[in-house]
């Protein structure tokens, strides 16, 4: 579509850093002619063209580690444990995740409140369990359970943006 091309062609000029947070919307007004604000319908293309690839980068890890915990979180419950009303809740939180995942080819669910909220409150369930099944006497279940190598990752990425908060 034409929105597409221009996103990309505006990511074309600003590749490292895009071209602002939310500046896209204004553009299409300001310097392409619409009459209305517009948006790219494609949110991993939006988040190209508006935060370049430094900003890209860090929102798919946030968004690919936290799917990647949901999955593992999940299939811990299912197999591993006898709460079936968690178990529930966390594969409900995987429906949701994997859902505004996708939809997030076609629209901005994470640009969204009504959408983001529902994918935040997902990523809360997920969250809570991971705790509390770490609280309930399962000591390695981290270790064990993650293959070591994600373990190092997840905890030098945790250290990373860390950093880069401070």
């Amino acid at each position: 579509s034409a929105l597409h091309d221009i996103a990309i062609s505006l990511w074309h000029e600003n590749k490292l850093m895009g071209v602002g947070w939310r500046r896209f919307k204004g553009l299409t007004v300001s310097s392409f002619g619409y009459q209305l604000g517009h948006e790219v319908n494609f949110d991993y293309l939006q988040w190209l063209c508006e935060m370049g690839v430094i900003g890209f980068t860090m929102n798919m890890i946030s968004v690919l580690v936290t799917f990647k915990r949901t999955l593992f979180v999940c299939k811990k419950l299912k197999w591993n444990y006898n709460n079936h009303k968690e178990a529930a809740c966390v594969c409900f939180a995987v429906a949701v995740q994997f859902f505004i995942l996708i939809y997030a080819f076609v629209e901005i669910p994470f640009y969204d409140i009504m959408f983001f909220a529902i994918y935040a409150v997902s990523c809360i369930i997920v969250n809570s369990s991971f705790i509390g099944l770490k609280k309930k006497g399962k000591k390695d279940f981290i270790i064990n359970s993650y293959d070591r190598d994600d373990y190092i990752r997840f905890e030098g990425l945790k250290t990373l943006v860390l950093v880069t908060i401070a």
